[in-house]
Parts: C-alpha cells; sequence; structure tokens
C-alpha cells in the first residue's frame, strides 16, 4: 500500500488488515466493502492524477520507462 498523505485511521486499518488476511471471498469482499464505506463516509480520500513522466536519449540508446519516476541505468540498452 502507499499512503503519501500519511491518512491513519485505526478502525480503517484493522478492518483493511483482516480482509486482506482472509482467505473467504465472501468474507474478504465484506471486509473491503466495508473498508470503501469507511473511507467513502471519512472523505478521506486523495484526487488522483496522471503524471506524464518523459525521457531523452542519445541517438542508438533505448529506455523502457515506468511511472516510478526512476531512470536506473541498468534499464538503458542500445537499439539493434
Amino acid at each position: 500500500m502507499f499512503n503519501r498523505v500519511r491518512y491513519s485511521n485505526a478502525e480503517l486499518d484493522a478492518t483493511l488488515t483482516k480482509g486482506m488476511e482472509e482467505f473467504d471471498t465472501k468474507k474478504r469482499v465484506a471486509d473491503l466493502e466495508q473498508v470503501t464505506r469507511m473511507v467513502f463516509a471519512g472523505t478521506s480520500i486523495v484526487p488522483l492524477y496522471w503524471r506524464k513522466v518523459y525521457w531523452a536519449a542519445k541517438k542508438g540508446l533505448t529506455f523502457e520507462g515506468g511511472l516510478s519516476e526512476s531512470t536506473p541505468s541498468q534499464d538503458v540498452s542500445t537499439i539493434k
């Protein structure tokens, strides 16, 4: 999970953990539905956005980009 805004709610966290650890599908879905209701009731929603990430490379090189905004050198390869 990723929580950049550091939102915290002990009851929500406990219900989410319980749901994520549940093997029975019906029980898991019920727990996760409860978490969703709690989130909407608490208005703890952070607006989503889609970022655009751009890369440039020297002629003859290629880079397989991802949304992590990380540019590890091992992901750069030569064009064949």
